[in-house]
């Protein structure tokens, strides 16, 4: 963390269960998570929301984790889309506060015209799956 040039927001697919962030219990990688969060003064975004949905046990969870530096903390929020749009895991809207008189639009998907073998090779491996400096 001490690499990260402050303020950062970093989003991902942790993995961690913990009660911090709407878990119903705590596993050893959201017990790492939350010593990393205290250690070093992080502040974590989510909410109690459920960010995934674990087909095979057909439960849901809260695994993709959004985390920031301190001086973010007032200015953003993190929800999820109540859809899954035919994934395992839910959108995760970031919002920064300071600007909410913008408007986004967003569109729909193509998901017909995407190349999801190539996306899959450059991006399988890659976790945090989002990380920016501002």
């Amino acid at each position: 963390m001490l690499q990260l040039p402050e303020p950062f927001v970093i989003l991902g697919d942790l993995n961690g269960h913990s009660q911090i962030w709407g878990s119903g219990d705590t596993n050893s990688r959201g017990r790492q998570i939350e010593r990393l969060l205290h250690d070093h003064n992080l502040c974590l975004l989510n909410t109690d929301e459920i960010t995934d949905f674990h087909t095979p046990t057909r439960t849901f969870h809260s695994i993709d984790l959004g985390i920031c530096s301190p001086s973010l903390l007032p200015f953003f929020s993190l929800q999820t889309d109540p859809d899954l749009h035919n994934s395992d895991h839910f959108l995760v809207i970031l919002t920064d506060n300071r600007h909410l008189h913008l408007h986004t639009v967003f569109s729909r998907f193509k998901y017909d015209l995407a190349n999801w073998i190539k996306f899959t090779s450059q991006h399988a491996l890659q976790k945090p799956w989002f990380v920016t400096t501002l």
